[in-house]
């Protein structure tokens, strides 16, 4: 199980990126966004389906992430977006916490053992909160951005006042 698994008293679910970086001659990695606590597409006895945000790889295009169980090798499996082609497939500790159906992310570094295409290499996933501000900040800003406009109004019209006298 990951180590920090959040609980289910989180008032809100967080944004997490998860950045996953090969050391091989390419330099190939994987970047993606999802939930702390996402919804799986898809869940078995041994496997949770996520679909992710802002996918960004050298591996390909993808969409899904596959997210093994310590009962089959643990680690995390990327697919193209037709869910076609198995782009990358490393093993190690379960990367989420709960359960297959209702699993958990927390910030954390871990060392994959690369399966596919990449042996020898070592991988490593790093999962870090990305920050989210808070309603009360979007409040502030708005307010703020809207009384910069009330104020660049009224300069422009007390020079429209002054050039017209």
């Amino acid at each position: 199980m990951a180590g920090g698994a959040l609980t289910a008293s989180a008032a809100r679910a967080e944004v997490l990126e998860f950045d996953l970086a090969i050391s091989d001659a390419n330099s190939d990695y994987a970047t993606w966004t999802q939930s702390d606590a996402p919804t799986p597409m898809l869940s078995n006895f041994e496997t949770t389906r996520i679909p992710v945000g802002n996918p960004s790889s050298s591996l390909g295009t993808f969409s899904i992430i596959n997210f093994d169980s310590s009962g089959f090798h643990g680690g995390l499996r990327i697919y193209t977006t037709d869910d076609q082609t198995l782009l990358f497939w490393g093993v190690g500790p379960q990367i989420f916490g709960g359960s297959v159906a209702a699993p958990t992310f927390a910030p954390e570094t871990i060392d994959l053992t690369p399966i596919i295409s990449y042996s020898g290499d070592s991988v490593t996933l790093t999962i870090t909160a990305v920050p989210v501000p808070e309603p009360a900040s979007w409040t502030l800003m708005i307010v703020g951005i809207g009384g910069l406009g009330a104020a660049l109004r009224a300069t422009r019209r007390s020079r429209l006042v002054a050039q017209a006298a």
